[in-house]
């Protein structure tokens, strides 16, 4: 597993409205102090600031579009889909279109440590 207080990786966030993103980084700061997100613009930019490693965790919008996108881009980086409801038909077809996972708002602490310490093992296992 993951240590409690460190993680190693690199964050993005694409594709999210700003309140969502804002939501989203303020619960990642709660329990984690080595995590900086970026906002990736556009696919241009994405393709420049994805790095092909198996850190990278994006946290995009629920287009299956976008995380196809992604994937090709980045095929090791960890995509979680998120959305500001849970949705069923939202949720199949991200991970559908290659989505790692996909996490609603309200965010809790212990559902996204538990999205990052699960990518993370998964990416080293692959490794």
């Amino acid at each position: 597993m993951v240590d409690q207080n460190t993680i190693e990786a690199t964050v993005l966030f694409h594709g999210l409205d700003s309140e969502l993103a804002l939501d989203l980084r303020h619960a990642l700061s709660g329990f984690c102090e080595g995590i900086q997100a970026e906002a990736l613009t556009g696919l241009a930019q994405a393709r420049t600031t994805l790095r092909n490693d198996r850190n990278t965790i994006v946290f995009c919008g629920t287009k299956p579009e976008t995380v196809k996108d992604l994937r090709r881009i980045n095929p090791n980086a960890s995509i979680i889909a998120v959305s500001r409801l849970p949705e069923t038909t939202d949720w199949l077809n991200v991970i559908e279109a290659g989505a790692d996972d996909y996490c609603a708002a309200p965010f809790e602490s212990h559902q996204l440590r538990w999205i990052l310490d699960s990518s993370l093992s998964f990416s080293r296992a692959a490794a």
